[in-house]
């Protein structure tokens, strides 16, 4: 009997579930190796142990021992299959999924039970898991919802199967909408066709690419950029699914472009010879943006304008000089016969018009309404920006972007196109001096940051002048000086993806507002990475922030590794800000600014740069006056 004993014992032993056998009084009667090694005991310290006492946690303990008698007695039907808390022997607590079969003798013609026999698996860790895996689904799900990306996700033939909420406020479809394939929502621009690919890429790899930028339609037809971060689900070596995220960069693409197309206007313009080579200049590089430009030479009475330089292509322009009956070289108009040109000229002020039928109906006024509207339609006209061309304070003309992409926030990138324009047409036949050209470009960007921002109004121009003179102290060359001057106007152009309502927050940021605040050095890389400056001024503005021990951002960069010329300016940064008010803090002072600076001397700030700062103010140096 007892070798039979054994061989079963060695067969329960074998099993990968726990089996424990208990008698009507609650003692462990049997007890395999698997139950006994989850539960931290030998088997012999086990058997006839009871088990409510020794396996339960003490919370657990009287109504499972109840339970069980009530079982025993019949009072209660048998429950087969449950989940139960057991105690180990170290006292850690442990999730049981229990089988549980009622052990009976007969007596006679009568059963009576005498005991159960379960078999239970040990699912503690998949319980947590998936505890966990609701914790973080929650927390994914608020992020979803208040993020201002749109999340996806789609099939491996593209037809998307989940769309967040974001959908409505970035493409005008609710959620619903939107479960279609993927690719009714993009345009044939070439521009996709890296996207296609690479989406492609991560379905045949499973491996996640790099972000890229893809051309949507809107619901209303507007086209708009984005970039898509996405990443694959693989399950069994397979791609089962691609999710990914939606970003409208389509503001953030355009400023780029009109910058970039500014600067390479510049150098274009800085080696024309005619008036008519630097207007081609300025159109070329407008044309590849899709904006077309108009040139007004302002007659020397001061009261006329001159249709002459167009850069409508040659077949528009004719179309529309047969519905006026006028050659546009041969057209001019009285300035005061239209309020936006009159405003352009007499106040020297750039102004943005979203509907041109007013303006030419005062221009054409003998044409009927019907023509003007077809005028309109003919050169695909709808939103105009007016600068004035200066010269010494003398208005010589006026510059017209015109584009439907045109908003009011590009009025001080119009000004600075018209600036730039201005100089080399009074200037033909000179070669430009191209720095003062960019200086110019760069004062107009910072204007566009601050517009924004009230509340640091003159922070970057102050930035400037403090950086220039901490470079001046410490003996860099004027090429140097010259650049972190520059770079200091513009070192927040960031700021401009920013919400200005974060920007201006009366109260303390949050953690999620804060890191928005943060990534502002990268934004202004990005802006200012393709554009050709005679300085590093892309990289100053990426590593403002950075700290001398690396704890800067966004790139932590530590000592050498940061330019000196952005450990200047993060100086003249700290300085600036604390002692200038701020929406969410009155000034702090000029002593409290030296004093942080001098404590964070050689650990976040270079102590080459702190002492040169410190020297200057010793010396009289103040803060330029808002």
């Amino acid at each position: 009997m007892q070798q039979e004993r054994d061989k079963a014992q060695r067969y329960l032993d074998i099993a990968e579930v726990m089996i424990v056998a208990i008698n009507e009084d609650g003692e462990i009667t049997l007890v395999n190796q698997k139950g006994a090694s989850i539960l931290g005991y030998k088997i012999e310290e086990l058997i006839g142990k009871n088990w409510h006492n020794t396996c339960l946690p003490i919370a657990e303990k009287k109504r499972a021992e109840k339970s069980y008698v009530d079982l025993i007695a019949g009072v209660v039907g048998v429950e087969n299959h449950f989940k139960q808390v057991i105690t180990t022997k170290s006292g850690e607590e442990r999730i049981i999924d229990w089988h549980r079969t009622l052990l009976w003798e007969r007596d006679g013609d009568e059963k009576h039970i005498t005991g159960s026999l379960s078999s239970g698996e040990d699912i503690t860790t998949r319980v947590r898991a998936e505890k966990e895996l609701g914790e973080n689904e929650e927390k994914l799900r608020n992020i979803i919802d208040n993020s201002t990306n749109m999340f996806y996700s789609h099939t491996p033939d593209h037809q998307l199967t989940f769309v967040s909420p974001q959908s409505k406020q970035l493409l005008g479809y609710e959620p619903d909408e939107m479960l279609i394939k993927w690719t009714k929502l993009t345009t044939d621009n070439p521009i996709n066709q890296k996207g296609i690919l690479a989406t492609q890429k991560a379905i045949d790899t499973g491996e996640t690419q790099p972000p890229y930028e893809l051309e949507l339609i809107e619901k209303n037809g507007k086209i708009i950029i984005v970039e898509i971060r996405e990443a694959p689900v693989v399950r069994d070596g397979k791609t089962v699914a691609i999710v990914g995220s939606l970003t409208d960069i389509t503001e953030r693409v355009r400023t780029g472009n009109l910058l970039n197309a500014l600067n390479r206007a510049s150098i274009a313009m800085g080696t024309a010879q005619t008036q008519q080579e630097i207007f081609n200049a300025v159109a070329e590089e407008l044309k590849q943006i899709d904006i077309s430009c108009i040139l007004f030479p302002l007659d020397e009475t001061q009261s006329k304008l001159f249709i002459k330089y167009m850069s409508y292509e040659s077949a528009l322009q004719s179309a529309a000089e047969k519905q006026v009956v006028v050659e546009h070289v041969d057209f001019s108009f009285p300035i005061e016969v239209a309020d936006e040109y009159r405003e352009v000229i007499r106040e020297k002020k750039t102004v943005f018009m979203e509907k041109p039928e007013q303006m030419l109906q005062q221009v054409f006024s003998k044409l009927p309404k019907k023509l003007i509207a077809q005028i309109i339609k003919t050169l695909k006209v709808q939103r105009h920006i007016f600068a004035p061309l200066i010269i010494d304070d003398q208005v010589i003309g006026l510059f017209s972007l015109l584009s439907d992409t045109l908003t009011r926030e590009d009025i001080p990138t119009a000004t600075a196109f018209a600036d730039q324009l201005s100089s080399a047409w009074n200037k033909v036949g000179l070669l430009q001096n191209l720095r003062k050209t960019v200086e110019g470009t760069i004062h107009t960007i910072a204007a566009t940051v601050e517009a924004r921002d009230p509340y640091t109004a003159g922070h970057q121009a102050r930035v400037s002048d403090l950086a220039a003179a901490i470079a001046t102290e410490m003996k860099l060359a004027d090429e140097q000086v010259e650049g972190i001057k520059m770079a200091g106007i513009i070192h927040d152009l960031g700021k401009i993806n920013i919400p200005a309502e974060i920007l201006s927050k009366p109260g303390k940021l949050s953690e999620l507002e804060f890191n928005l605040i943060k990534t502002h050095p990268q934004n202004g890389f990005d802006l200012l990475k393709e554009i050709e400056f005679p300085w590093p001024i892309a990289r100053m503005v990426h590593q403002h922030h950075e700290k001398m021990d690396g704890s800067g951002y966004p790139q932590g960069l530590k000592g050498e590794e940061i330019l000196i010329e952005a450990r200047i300016l993060a100086v003249a940064d700290i300085v600036e800000a604390m002692s200038s008010h701020r929406p969410y803090r009155p000034a702090l002072g000029i002593e409290k600014a030296l004093a942080q600076i001098r404590e964070d001397r050689g650990t976040l700030l270079d102590p080459r740069v702190v002492d040169a700062c410190l020297k200057i103010f010793k010396e009289g140096y103040q803060l330029l006056e808002n």
